[in-house]
């Protein structure tokens, strides 16, 4: 039977293994041996796959991030919202704190 080994130590492994101790079954050192090479082997095919999976997402569009174009309206600009809001902010702050005035 010949089988896949992942290096030349674990068909060095399989000569000098002894299983006449009772203590180790060549069940579970198959199993064992197959899980290791498997993982080994998916690594690799995986290792090579990952570049490929890479370039397929570098699309070749342009994309334009200007915000100084002339183009749109006043509210889509990003400046007119982080003003709104900090007025917005200012406005909140100064309602709640005139509410903190002791009563008599």
């Amino acid at each position: 039977m010949h089988f896949f080994y992942s290096s030349a130590v674990a068909r060095l492994a399989w000569l000098r293994h002894d299983f006449s101790t009772g203590k180790h079954n060549p069940k579970t050192f198959f199993m064992k041996l197959l899980a290791n090479t498997t993982t080994k082997l998916m690594l690799l095919v995986l290792s090579f796959l990952a570049p490929v999976v890479l370039l397929a997402q570098e699309g070749g569009t342009k994309i334009d991030v200007d915000i100084n174009k002339n183009e749109g309206t006043w509210y889509t600009n990003p400046v007119i919202w982080i003003v709104g809001a900090a007025v917005f902010i200012l406005l909140l702050v100064a309602l709640l704190r005139g509410n903190n005035a002791p009563r008599r």
